[in-house]
């Protein structure tokens, strides 16, 4: 009995060590800016390693979702992977401009997907509104320290003006200025990012009408979970991605703390050769109907029924379906429909619930030697509001 359960033993162990390679060499080609080191780190494979098919294909996947580089060829035969990338353009110049009413803001940014070659993010950006001087430097690297372990950071000095309607008649307008700091290690494994660190906070709010401003200042700890289950085509992706941002702010005189979180869920599938079906579900939840903290959207995918940062809300679920056309080389038409579900805060329209459709349609090129995304021109109707929405962007929002 013995022995029939060692031989059984013996066979298993063989069938699961057949396929399983031993990892001679890695060799990459075709990287013109991209550090060698940096993408054997995103490769996280080394010599001596056993590679079976699946692992080699997971791989693959994982080192294709990258958008530093298009991946034109990874191979692993003999013992030896060869990887050949095509390296992006990386460095993006953002013009910061925006005018509402007497409201401006004249600013410039530049987007640096790749700083120095190491798959980094560097984004320093500054602009001029009339209340003063806004600016941003972010650094984002996940693999800073090892294959594993890496560290962002985001300095910020934000003013905006915001105005909420209702059947093309204005009902609230605000400003709110905002400084904010934050710093926080990552821990990067396979398809998932996880990270958390501090963040110091400082809010001004001035309500229209209000004789003075309202005053928020506090530290707390800011957590980023993200999931990337899918695979990069040509121009989109097929699967889908998981992130949950969470922050807990506590005032500088310690008698309050507020919690802030969302989760965003985007699937996309190819269907009839290169048209794609896109589903996205965002939901929000804020700890308190007040201004310091609210969720401010508009203008983008679940929320394409308003203007930009224009609808502020405590809580909120958008769901999104959308259907890509295929027309010609990089270019898709689309065509969506959304459901956004939202409670108000307080000074915004008596913090009322909303239950609103939007339909729409536009076009979209996805470039493909650029590290954005790509350029957007859309058109949503919001149903029970009555309104229409045309929005326009580049792929990027600082």
């Amino acid at each position: 009995m013995k022995a029939v359960i060692f031989l059984v033993f013996l066979t298993l162990l063989s069938v699961f060590n057949v396929h399983a390679e031993i990892v001679k060499d890695i060799q990459i080609t075709g990287n013109t800016k991209t550090k060698e080191w940096a993408l054997l780190r995103r490769v996280n494979v080394h010599v001596g390693d056993d590679l079976t098919p699946s692992e080699v294909e997971d791989i693959r996947i994982r080192f294709s979702q990258n958008p530093q580089y298009n991946l034109k060829s990874f191979k692993f035969e003999d013992g030896i992977l060869k990887i050949e990338i095509e390296d992006k353009w990386s460095i993006i110049p953002v013009p910061l401009i925006s005018q509402s009413g007497e409201y401006y803001m004249r600013g410039v940014g530049f987007y640096e997907n790749n700083f120095l070659g190491r798959m980094e993010t560097l984004v320093p950006a500054v602009a001029w509104t009339n209340s003063g001087i806004n600016y941003l430097l972010l650094y984002n690297s996940e693999n800073f320290f090892s294959s594993n372990w890496g560290i962002s950071s985001l300095v910020v000095r934000l003013n905006t003006l915001s105005r909420f309607y209702r059947h093309k008649v204005e009902q609230t307008n605000f400003e709110s200025r905002t400084t904010a700091f934050e710093i926080t290690p990552n821990y990067f494994y396979k398809n998932l990012v996880f990270k958390t660190g501090p963040i110091f906070f400082k809010k001004d709010v001035f309500l229209k009408g209000a004789p003075d401003a309202q005053h928020f200042e506090g530290a707390g700890l800011r957590s980023r979970f993200h999931i990337k289950e899918y695979e990069q085509l040509d121009t989109l992706f097929k699967g889908y991605y998981v992130t949950f941002n969470n922050y807990i702010i506590r005032t500088k005189s310690g008698s309050d703390t507020f919690f802030h979180g969302k989760l965003e869920l985007a699937a996309t599938t190819p269907v009839f050769g290169d048209h794609f079906v896109n589903f996205s579900e965002n939901l929000g939840l804020a700890s308190a109907k007040t201004m310091f903290y609210q969720f401010s959207e508009g203008a983008h995918e679940g929320f394409r029924g308003y203007d930009g940062e224009s609808i502020h809300m405590q809580r909120y679920a958008a769901t999104m379906l959308q259907y890509q056309h295929h027309v010609w080389d990089r270019l898709y038409a689309v065509g969506f429909f959304e459901n956004t579900r939202s409670v108000l805060v307080n000074p915004i329209y008596g913090g009322a619930h909303l239950n609103e459709n939007t339909i729409g349609g536009g076009f979209r090129y996805y470039l493909k030697k650029i590290t954005i995304p790509g350029i957007n021109v859309e058109y949503g109707y919001n149903l029970q509001d009555k309104s229409s929405h045309i929005h326009f962007n580049v792929g990027l929002k600082l």
